[in-house]
């Protein structure tokens, strides 16, 4: 990056469960153009190897850590930012893949002004790591109304974290999705358009989940969430108005429930988005026996057709 003091990158990786896969990440990081870089991993209490397998890695710039019990991602990611001396940071999912020249390329970008934070495109791959015909193009979702920027692509500045406060442990899912938003109110977003993250799609987890009502409620409420802060400056999580999100919680379970498919509708979309085409047609399946006479259901047909044989890109 020429002959400037290059910034020191902190990348925070909070694990669990991930011995298959938490050697390619590693790797990845250390193959990085972009060496000015310190590496926060905790165990989070994992059942496997994933601490050993960590901690055969002889690099220096790896700090290794582990919690005495299960304290999930936003608590584990919140106490590793704690522990980081960079000026810059991103937080690495310990089963997804970065590609060599990614830091090097997003923190040129960030170091054009201390008001940017950087993402850039993203790839899904299999299990095995082969490429999967799908990516997401972020010029395609920046100008929507509440654009999904939060993802483990970002690349921001220390100094604009509140209260040591990267994900809110309000969430069980989508708390990326609403960092990603309450970065918005201060910084702009910029993106290197370019395919240099790899996401893993592991369907065994997210075959389970797909029909919990969490993962269709909390998109709704970080919408919510943003909306408020839009006019108010501020939120109702942040005000601990726990009656007023229990209150909008009800009323996302009373539009769901009185529409027979719209659960499926949504898991629809969101098993395409991973690429999980056979389950959403699995699930579409469902919802049409329970409400073949809602023409939504064709639509979503239509969505599914449209993702499986013709789109490849967002």
């Amino acid at each position: 990056m020429g002959s400037k003091i290059e910034p020191v990158l902190s990348i925070i990786m909070p694990a669990y469960n991930a011995e298959k896969y938490i050697s390619e990440a590693i790797e990845s990081i250390i193959n990085q153009t972009y060496t000015n870089w310190e590496l926060l991993i905790c165990d989070d209490n994992s059942t496997d190897k994933t601490y050993e397998i960590a901690k055969s890695f002889m690099d220096e710039r790896i700090k290794l850590f582990k919690n005495p019990v299960n304290k999930k991602k936003p608590k584990t990611t919140n106490w590793l930012f704690t522990k980081s001396k960079g000026e810059i940071i991103t937080i690495h999912d310990a089963d997804d893949i970065s590609h060599p020249l990614r830091f090097e390329k997003q923190i040129n970008q960030i170091l054009k002004s201390p008001n940017y934070f950087c993402g850039c495109d993203m790839q899904y791959i299999k299990e095995n790591g082969k490429l999967l015909n799908r990516g997401i193009k972020k010029i395609n979702i920046l100008n929507r109304n509440y654009p999904r920027v939060g993802d483990a692509t970002l690349v921001f500045y220390k100094s604009a974290i509140d209260n040591g406060v990267i994900y809110r442990d309000f969430f069980s899912n989508n708390m990326d999705y609403d960092f990603g938003l309450r970065l918005l109110k201060n910084y702009s977003y910029k993106n290197v358009n370019e395919y240099l993250y790899y996401y893993r799609n592991v369907p065994f987890s997210i075959s389970k989940n797909h029909l919990k009502k969490d993962i269709f409620i909390n998109p709704e409420l970080v919408r919510y969430f943003h909306d408020q802060r839009t006019v108010n400056n501020i939120d109702s999580l942040d005000l601990n108005n726990f009656e007023d999100i229990e209150n909008k919680t009800k009323n996302i379970l009373i539009e769901l429930q009185s529409d027979k498919s719209a659960l499926e509708r949504k898991a629809v979309g969101f098993l395409l988005n991973l690429k999980m085409n056979k389950t959403a047609l699995r699930i579409w399946m469902v919802g049409w026996r329970k409400d073949y006479l809602n023409i939504d259901i064709y639509k979503n047909l239509l969505w599914l057709i449209r993702n499986t044989f013709l789109r490849k890109y967002d």
